[in-house]
């Protein structure tokens, strides 16, 4: 039974990668469930019974994306330790995703059907991206407990945050080739995003 399930899991996981390579090269229009299953070297009724159609594919490639950023940037509330520390270990494992080839290739991927196709990105993401993120979950808990006083929802603070880290170290390299921030740069994007968070909406005992 379990070779089954690993054989299953490997096609599934071939089909994926295939059609992230695809979409990549070509673009999500351009590209047929025929090309898909050459490229994973699947039958087509296989490739079928994974995925009913392109947009259930694009779907799962968008989950693929948020469960992965999930997952490598999971972060929990701890009252005893400091914002800044605490927010400076979540900005390390931001950078470090940031820096993956693999996460940067799914990204592009969605990107680029941002823009030719609004419409299907957005039924993608709002499939994909349906819990709230480890850091709104932290930036709540520290609202709760008075160490950051901006009442605004958290969503919105946690956006402002990761924009700090993306405008240095994933829109560039997105947009125009640039190479991913080395350590020392990443230091220094990490420090300066953690202090201007906490002068802005923390309290002063933070800062």
């Amino acid at each position: 039974m379990s070779e089954k399930i690993t054989l299953k899991e490997r096609k599934r996981r071939a089909i994926l990668d295939a059609s992230i390579d695809l979409f990549v090269e070509h673009g999500y229009r351009q590209t047929s469930m025929d090309a898909i299953s050459a490229r994973a070297e699947v039958s087509k009724r296989t490739l079928y019974n994974h995925f009913s159609s392109k947009e259930l594919l694009f779907q799962a490639i968008a989950r693929q994306m948020f469960e992965q950023s999930a997952l490598m940037t999971a972060i929990e509330y701890v009252s005893d330790a400091s914002l800044a520390r605490q927010l400076d270990e979540f900005a390390a494992r931001e950078l470090n995703m940031l820096a993956k080839q693999s996460f940067l290739r799914l990204a592009r991927v969605m990107i680029a059907e941002c823009i030719q196709s609004p419409e299907l990105s957005a039924r993608a993401m709002a499939e994909a991206n349906v819990q709230k993120s480890g850091l709104e979950n932290w930036i709540v808990s520290a609202q709760q407990e008075k160490r950051i006083t901006d009442n605004r929802e958290a969503p919105y603070l946690a956006t402002q945050f990761i924009g700090l880290i993306k405008g240095h170290a994933f829109w560039p390299q997105i947009l125009m080739g640039q190479a991913v921030p080395d350590t020392g740069l990443s230091q220094m994007i990490r420090q300066d995003a953690v202090k201007m968070f906490l002068a802005c909406y923390a309290c002063e005992s933070e800062l």
